[in-house]
Parts: structure tokens; sequence; C-alpha cells
């Protein structure tokens, strides 16, 4: 951190580890949320705990998550984030 000043963390430690959220639960989040209830009802009725910005972020993508739906992708499995590097190592 920089003397002085605020600064950025120097690691990750005082973050939350990150909750992948699978497709099938998206959309389940996607249908609570269209029934017509309130934010604090549709995370109470969630079986994942995330945050409000977290589910608002989902109810904003809807149309993309129900696009993959659509496609057949897994709904089970979260998605795999794949760096540069995985996929160079992949490659060689």
């Amino acid at each position: 951190m920089a003397r002085g000043g605020i600064g950025r963390p120097v690691s990750r430690e005082g973050r939350k580890p990150r909750t992948s959220i699978p497709l099938g639960d998206k959309i389940a989040l996607i249908d609570i949320k269209d029934a017509g209830y309130t934010w604090a009802h549709t995370l109470d009725m969630f079986r994942l705990h995330i945050s409000t910005s977290t589910s608002r972020n989902v109810y904003r993508n809807k149309d993309e998550y129900r696009r993959r739906a659509a496609a057949a992708e897994d709904l089970s499995a979260p998605r795999l984030r794949r760096s540069y590097f995985d996929s160079i190592s992949q490659f060689l």
C-alpha cells in the first residue's frame, strides 16, 4: 500500500470468494423475479446465498441466460472461466 494515502490492496485476502452460479439457478432466479416477488422475497426463496447486486446483474442479463438455456447448454454446471494462459498450455 502507498505511504500516506489510499492505495490498492496488495492481495485478495479480504475479499469474499466468488460464488459461481449454474445457469439453471440463474433461470430459476429470473422466473421467481418475473413472478412479481420483491428482491428480498426472491433472495429468501433462492437456494444460493448471493448479494442483491449479483442477483440484479443476473436479472439484467436474463435474455442472454434464456438464449443459452434454449441452446441446450448444461444447466447444472457453472460456466468455467478459462484464462489466456490455460488456452496456450492446452495448445502446447
